[in-house]
């Protein structure tokens, strides 16, 4: 029995020390890359560990580097709003955005009322639609002396379109769109530019005719783009200048001669107008005479949107297994805000939160060691722990896990890890602003997350380095 005693000892001698030697190996490998002269100055924080058996929620480290730190994590935040979604709303949930039609009591006069539900993938081909079955439903509707149309947008209150922690500068961009009430066509606008006939004669800028209601979006537009050689070609750009009471819309730079038209993605300025309009424009090619209602278009107290009765028509969003694929895969603010904000029922921020907080608290995930402001990560405030990804994904389910990019196949890892062990084995959300780059994932059984901040090298290097420290976790 001694004996036994004493080999069993050496063998748990042994595989300590074999478990010592492989993290040893390991620590000096990722030290190796963040050592590199490029990265001097640059701000890492990392932690993987591995589970216990595969889909066990216990693990045990393999490498830390400060990964108690709070670090900015850009859009590794969506993993914090999306799992909480998944976890609290399940895989079948829907939005459903209804819309309502009231009667004057002598039948002269209509309301059409879109009743805002915060769905980010509603299109304008989907508007279109519910139009036409109110008009199949009431066809009265086209001989009433006066239709008016009203966009209920209580679940975005007033001062709440956006979170208050995002860079102004951020909203002139479609990744910076407000994640209103109603979102149409991801609440962006594509401006085209088409060049002039000759060299110095200033190009035509449109909206785009699938931009349904985009007038509605900016006050003016103050086009200064000319028309040059292909020698002389320097880029276009699109941004809102801000004056007082209005919003312009500044095209400027140069297009090519004879090139073809160049689409421009904008965010849209005053989506729950543009919402009212595009519903305006849809009645009007219907034969429709319809007009927003005075003196605005919008509503924060809608009576007509609990009239269940009278809604003629629902615009249904996708499954949110199909929304959270999209949003991962893609990295799309507009779909995390709007999931985000559904956590909090009424669509306050200060609702998100707290619901957040109390999915992850029971959960039994420790909500000290994160302080978000938004869903997406486009909030600079937004603090997270590399420890708390780790322990959010060991908690993870083998479904939620795969609507994370696959590296080298799809999202946005589709081009990296290409020819790597990583290649078609590692699923991970990306994370990218200026001085930011983090990298939250799973590998076989190891689960990790990586985060670089304050770091002045372009993202691609730092992209570079990440990658090859998380190439490191598959053997582990």
């Amino acid at each position: 029995m001694a004996r036994l005693n004493r080999l069993w000892v050496f063998f748990l001698l042994a595989s300590a020390s074999a478990r010592v030697s492989v993290n040893d190996t390991l620590a000096a490998q990722i030290h190796g890359i963040i050592g590199r002269p490029e990265f001097t100055g640059c701000n890492w924080a990392i932690h993987a560990a591995k589970r216990l058996d595969h889909g066990d929620k216990r693990s045990m480290p393999v490498f830390d580097l400060r990964g108690d730190h709070f670090m900015v994590p850009a859009s590794n935040t969506k993993l914090l709003s999306t799992f909480s979604a998944w976890t609290t709303l399940g895989a079948s949930f829907q939005f459903s955005t209804p819309l309502v039609l009231t009667w004057a009591a002598d039948m002269s006069a209509a309301m059409v009322t879109l009743c805002g539900a915060g769905d980010p993938s509603l299109t304008s081909t989907q508007l279109r639609q519910a139009v036409a079955e109110i008009l199949e439903a009431a066809p009265a509707l086209a001989e009433a002396s006066t239709v008016t149309v009203q966009v209920d947008a209580t679940r975005s209150s007033p001062g709440e379109e956006f979170p208050s922690s995002w860079e102004w500068g951020d909203l002139n961009y479609y990744y910076g769109a407000e994640p209103t009430a109603v979102i149409l066509d991801a609440n962006d606008v594509y401006v085209t530019v088409t060049p002039g006939e000759s060299v110095g004669q200033v190009a035509t800028v449109s909206m785009s005719p699938s931009s349904l209601g985009a007038d509605a979006c900016v006050a003016d537009v103050q086009n200064s783009v000319i028309t040059v050689s292909d020698s002389d070609y320097a880029g276009l750009g699109a941004l809102h200048a801000y004056r007082r009471g209005d919003v312009v819309l500044d095209v400027s730079g140069s297009i090519a001669v004879g090139s073809a038209p160049v689409t421009l993605t904008v965010a849209c300025q005053d989506p729950l107008s543009r919402a009212a309009e595009a519903i305006v424009a849809v009645l009007g090619e219907n034969g429709v005479n319809a007009s927003s209602r005075t003196p605005s278009a919008i509503t924060y107290s809608c009576a007509e949107c609990s009239m269940t009765n009278s809604t003629l028509a629902s615009i249904v969003s996708p499954t949110l297994d199909v929304l959270l694929n999209h949003t991962l895969l893609v990295s799309d603010n507009t779909y995390a805000e709007a999931i985000f904000r559904r956590l909090g029922e009424d669509g306050s921020y200060e609702l998100a939160r707290g619901a957040l907080d109390s999915t992850l608290d029971s959960l039994g995930l420790d909500t000290s060691r994160y302080s978000v402001l938004d869903g997406s990560g486009l909030s600079r405030h937004d603090l997270v722990t590399p420890r708390f990804f780790v322990d959010l994904l060991l908690h993870a389910d083998e479904e939620y896990v795969h609507f994370l990019p696959l590296a080298g196949r799809t999202g946005s890892l589709a081009s990296r890890f290409i020819g790597t062990p990583a290649e078609g084995e590692l699923y991970a959300k990306t994370g990218t602003m200026s001085n930011v780059n983090a990298l939250s994932g799973v590998v076989g059984d190891v689960v990790f997350s990586i985060i670089s901040n304050q770091c002045p090298q372009p993202s691609s290097v730092v992209r570079q380095g990440i990658d090859d420290i998380a190439v490191l976790f598959v053997d582990v």
